[in-house]
């Protein structure tokens, strides 16, 4: 074992670059331009859209409750242009994210209805660390620093879970949103890093997914032991290419000289006819 537990805020652990995340792979993997406009040059941002304030209140209150009211303020009425809510935001701490009263429902109903999974209820009370960022070496990739952060990582019965906020956490949504998403690298890369951090045995990456609107229906995922194969393979890939593109200051699209030939069938075969 030669990983390292450190520590630090949820903001440090993503303004470090010189470790390579599985967010940072999956980056990568979609187009190496935004890879160096996300992670190299900071051209591109973090979107700060609504639903990823909601979700980053849900993982706070359903992990860490101890640190909600610290972070997040829930206003006692919904409109934020009018007057009751801006009196009430000029009383807030600046640092705080501030929901509406519907929103911090939303908030409060969804990690209800995770708490009421036996398996989610049994890993929140089972030991192990939450929110704590991981450091390793990839030697296998030549000595690629990475990182990771599970929201909860259990001890006892190896298991990373990781958990998302969602409209519908149908299993269709969720298969469509793991391939879109490169789920499956990052439960590759979330495995790597146990192994490296906690011993060389076998880890599950179980992801808990809840809807932030009603009913508030939640799931626990697992990839099948060929998607997560395949994310070994993929996330093989991506390391070796971050090593070889970082060596050679490389971060060209692999299309983007080329002149590409499409076909749109598929698109105009409901066309009215002429």
């Amino acid at each position: 074992m030669g990983g390292i537990v450190t520590t630090e805020t949820n903001e440090e652990y993503h303004e470090d670059i010189s470790h390579v995340s599985s967010s940072m792979l999956k980056s990568l993997l979609d187009s190496p331009r935004i890879f160096e406009g996300k992670h190299i040059t900071g051209t591109i941002k973090e979107s700060q859209a609504k639903h990823f304030v909601i979700g980053r209140a849900v993982h706070c209150l359903a992990l860490e409750p101890q640190f909600f009211n610290q972070q997040f303020a829930i206003a006692p009425c919904n409109d934020r242009r009018l007057k009751p809510f801006k009196s009430w935001a000029a009383t807030q701490e600046a640092e705080k994210q501030l929901l509406t009263k519907d929103e911090g429902a939303h908030v409060i109903a969804a990690v209800k209805s995770l708490g009421s999974h036996p398996t989610f209820g049994s890993c929140m009370a089972s030991g192990g660390v939450v929110e704590q960022s991981h450091r390793w070496v990839d030697e296998d990739a030549g000595g690629v620093p990475c990182r990771f952060r599970p929201d909860k990582l259990c001890l006892n019965t190896r298991i990373v879970l990781d958990l998302k906020t969602v409209e519908t956490c149908s299993a269709y949504r969720f298969q469509k949103n793991a391939a879109d998403f490169w789920y499956d690298v990052q439960a590759a890369h979330y495995e790597a890093g146990a192994v490296e951090c906690y011993g060389d045995v076998a880890w599950y990456v179980l992801f808990a997914v809840v809807e932030v609107k009603p009913p508030y229906r939640m799931r626990i995922f697992k990839l099948s032991d060929d998607d997560l194969e395949a994310g070994r393979v993929w996330r093989d890939h991506a390391m070796q290419e971050y090593a070889r593109r970082t060596l050679e200051d490389d971060w060209a699209d692999r299309d983007e000289t080329n002149i590409i030939p499409t076909e749109l069938a598929k698109f105009t075969r409901f066309r009215k006819e002429i």
